[in-house]
């Protein structure tokens, strides 16, 4: 991703902590982020490790 600027991500832990999901908050993104839309989650592996994935959308 590329860009000055910054942006919310509002965090959600539905089902008592069994997944992890967060979106950007809408109109948050400052600078060349304003438009900035979309949202993610962490993915647990199988070793125990995890990774964080945001996918979005920038015109």
């Amino acid at each position: 991703m590329k860009g000055n600027g910054s942006f919310v991500l509002h965090h959600t832990t539905p089902d008592a902590g069994s997944a992890l999901s967060w979106t950007v908050v809408p109109d948050s993104g400052t600078d060349e982020l304003r438009e900035l839309r979309g949202g993610g989650q962490i993915i647990a592996g199988a070793n125990g490790g995890h990774r964080y994935v945001l996918e979005y959308e920038l015109p």
